[in-house]
Parts: C-alpha cells; sequence; structure tokens
C-alpha cells in the first residue's frame, strides 16, 4: 500500500508540474514581452537619447572651445617659425651685400694709405 501511494503520487506530480510548467512559462513571456515594450517605448527612448546628450553636451562643448584655443596658440607659433624662417634666409644675402659695401675697417685702412702715401 506504501508504495502504491507513493506510485501515485509520482503519477500525479508530473502533471502538476507539467501545468506549473506551462504557468511559469505563459507568465514569464508576458513579463518579458511587457520589459521588452516598455525597453523599447519610443518615449522611453527619447528620454535616454536626452539624458546622453545631456551627460555628453559639457565635455564636447570644453574640448571644441580647447581646440579653439589650441589651434590658436599653434597659428601664431607657426608665424613665428615662418618670420625666423625668413630672417635665417635673409642673413647670407645680407652677408654679401655687407661685404661689397665698405665697412668702418675697410675705410679706416682706406684713410691710412692715403694718409701714409703722401709722405712717402
Amino acid at each position: 500500500m506504501a508504495t502504491e501511494a507513493v506510485t501515485v503520487a509520482e503519477e500525479a506530480r508530473p502533471n502538476v508540474d507539467l501545468e506549473l510548467e506551462q504557468r511559469v512559462k505563459g507568465t514569464c513571456g508576458r513579463i518579458s514581452e511587457n520589459v521588452h515594450i516598455f525597453a523599447n517605448e519610443p518615449s522611453l527612448a527619447c528620454y535616454r537619447l536626452q539624458e546622453h546628450v545631456r551627460k555628453s553636451l559639457q565635455p564636447a562643448v570644453e574640448r571644441r572651445l580647447q581646440m579653439a584655443e589650441l589651434r590658436q596658440e599653434l597659428r601664431g607659433k607657426c608665424y613665428d617659425l615662418d618670420y625666423a624662417i625668413a630672417a635665417l634666409r635673409g642673413i647670407p644675402a645680407e652677408r654679401t651685400a655687407s661685404c661689397k659695401r665698405p665697412g668702418p675697417v675697410t675705410q679706416r685702412g682706406f684713410y691710412e694709405a692715403a694718409v701714409v702715401a703722401p709722405g712717402v
């Protein structure tokens, strides 16, 4: 008799588990569907987009201002560099021009030669 009761309970249990399993699957399916609908609701998507923009806008603006300042500094340094290069390129031309002109040293020698020559 005890074995018959266990067998009857075991036979009844799979039916209960099957019914419970179907109910659980149905409930989980509805919950999953509701969560999916809620997560993909257009107004919620707009809210998430707004939050993303609100959080990322300030750093983007700060980065843009920083880049503008750096660009301005770079322009100034490029101008200085171009000016220095032009000055360095002009040095050989000035040297050749200054060598052709009589300077104070060559003028002194010229005057000394002129003063000494009449006395000879």
